[in-house]
Parts: structure tokens; C-alpha cells; sequence
């Protein structure tokens, strides 16, 4: 047979049929050979069918398509035989055999082969392609849960360096309760006593500017001394009791290297040479 393409097959097929009791006269009496009509009629359907093919699909994606087609076809053929139709009902249609002349066969086999091949490499393509794309999915969770925790540290980290500025200046802008209520209680203690409303209330406003003042230079002390422990931690220093220099007292950020006392190298000359020996020439190698 001649597929849609031009090629030719050769093809072996079964037709397994039944007798339709209900229409037994058609069967014997309108047709005088119907294994022959059956013959010739699937021979013709699958004439028709392979025609309409390449012989490329046939070989691998129609196979199955084609007997389908073909039972189909064929009943309907066989029940427009006569006047009643021929009294058979099409059970199956077995495809045996669907391969190109022996001449040719070997050459087919290797294209076949050859297009094993190139499914199985498309499917281990597409395998990889799968598996990077499922590694990039999980790169890329992972770089956003690390941006995540990277962002929340960040967000705490923040919240405390906020929290100890805002401590911070609530200490050297602010008086605590127990100092508001010391002045507060000495004022009213002073107009209890007599003394002026007026001239009481200028002293607790000035003490009061006087503890803002000292709050704030004391502060101000602290933090100098935490950034100065903080920018020399982990370094050498080298400590001189102030009080028994004269002078001011000075913070000196100096190279600790220019303190140290030079050890002197000895040559290759001095460390062969025993003092205690003689001349160079009465020394052992």
C-alpha cells in the first residue's frame, strides 16, 4: 500500500467479525461468499486510511488511531452491502505487522533508532530544563527568606539603636521623677516656711536649669567615654598614672611599635662565632 507521502508498506492484518443472529437470513442468503466481500472491503478501508497518513505516523502515533478508524469504516461498509446489509458486526481489527518493504527495512531501523534517540534526548532536556527551573524556584525562596531575616534583624536593630537614642535624650534633656519631686518638695518647703512666692519660684526654675545642664554634660561625658572604650577595644594601649606627670592630662593615640626596644640581629658571622673559642679556624664546621 501507498501512505499519504509516497512511501510504500507492506501490512498484515486480522478482521475478527461476528454474525449478527438477529439478521442470519442476510448472511446466508444475500451474499455467496462474505469472507471474500469482508476481504475485499477492509483491503479498501485501509487503503483509503493509509493513503491519508504519512508512513512516519503510522510507524509510531497512528497505529492505534488507524484500527479504530478502520472497524469503524469497515461496519459501516458491510451494513451498506445489499439491500439488508450483509448480517456482520465488526468486532476488531488486529494490526499485525506495519513495516516498509524488506528491501528498505534495515534503512528504517536506524531511522527509527535514530528518532528513539532524539525523543530520549528531548525528554532529558526538558528533564533539566524542569530541574533548573525547580532549583532556581528554591534559590530564589531562599534568597528571599534570607532577605526576610536579613530585614527583620535590621528592623530590630534599628528599634534598639532608637530606643537608646530616644533613652538617651530623655536622660540629658529630662530630670527623673524622684529629682522633679525632690525640687518641687524644697520649693513648697520654702513658702511654707515664709519665703516668697515670687523669688521661690526663680530659685526652683534656676536649680531646675542647673540639674538640665548637669544632666546633659554628664551624658554627654558618658557617651564620650562609650565611643572611646568602643574605638580602642581590642588595641594595645600603654597606661601612665597622670598624677605623677606633670603636666596636663592628655589621651595620646600613638603607634605602640614606637615604643618597643629594638632587639639587635645578630649576622651569620656572630651566630657561628663561640666567644669562648678561639680564632675562626679552630671552629668545628
Amino acid at each position: 500500500m501507498i501512505t499519504g507521502d509516497g512511501n510504500l508498506v507492506e501490512l498484515q492484518a486480522t478482521i475478527r467479525y461476528s454474525i449478527d443472529r438477529a439478521a442470519l437470513e442476510h448472511f446466508l442468503f444475500d451474499a455467496a461468499e462474505p469472507d471474500e466481500i469482508v476481504r475485499a472491503a477492509a483491503e479498501a478501508v485501509l487503503h483509503e486510511d493509509i493513503a491519508g497518513r504519512s508512513f512516519i505516523d503510522l510507524l509510531t502515533s497512528q497505529r492505534e488511531r488507524l484500527q479504530e478508524e478502520v472497524i469503524t469504516k469497515l461496519d459501516r461498509r458491510l451494513r451498506e452491502c445489499g439491500k439488508q446489509g450483509l448480517g456482520i458486526r465488526v468486532e476488531d481489527v488486529l494490526l499485525h505487522d506495519l513495516h516498509p518493504p524488506q528491501e528498505v527495512v534495515p534503512a528504517y531501523h536506524e531511522v527509527a533508532k535514530a528518532m528513539e534517540g532524539r525523543d530520549r534526548q528531548v525528554n532529558e532536556a526538558n528533564a533539566g530544563r524542569i530541574r533548573e527551573k525547580r532549583d532556581a524556584e528554591a534559590r530564589g525562596q531562599q534568597l528571599i527568606r534570607q532577605s526576610e531575616a536579613i530585614a527583620r534583624e535590621t528592623v530590630r536593630s534599628e528599634t534598639a539603636v532608637q530606643a537608646r537614642f530616644l533613652s538617651i535624650l530623655d536622660a540629658r534633656s529630662g530630670l527623673g521623677p524622684r529629682a522633679e519631686a525632690e525640687m518641687i518638695a524644697r520649693a513648697v518647703g520654702a513658702m511654707l516656711v515664709g519665703r516668697d512666692i515670687s523669688t521661690t519660684l526663680n530659685d526652683y526654675e534656676r536649680r531646675r536649669q542647673d540639674r538640665h545642664a548637669q544632666s546633659a554634660v554628664l551624658t554627654d561625658f558618658r557617651l564620650f567615654w562609650e565611643a572611646l572604650g568602643n574605638a580602642l577595644a581590642g588595641r594595645q594601649k600603654i597606661i601612665i598614672d597622670a598624677d605623677k606627670v606633670p603636666g596636663h592630662r592628655n589621651l595620646l593615640l600613638v603607634d605602640p611599635e614606637q615604643f618597643r626596644v629594638p632587639i639587635p640581629m645578630l649576622t651569620p658571622m656572630e651566630r657561628g662565632r663561640n666567644p669562648s673559642s678561639g680564632p675562626r679556624g679552630e671552629m668545628p664546621d
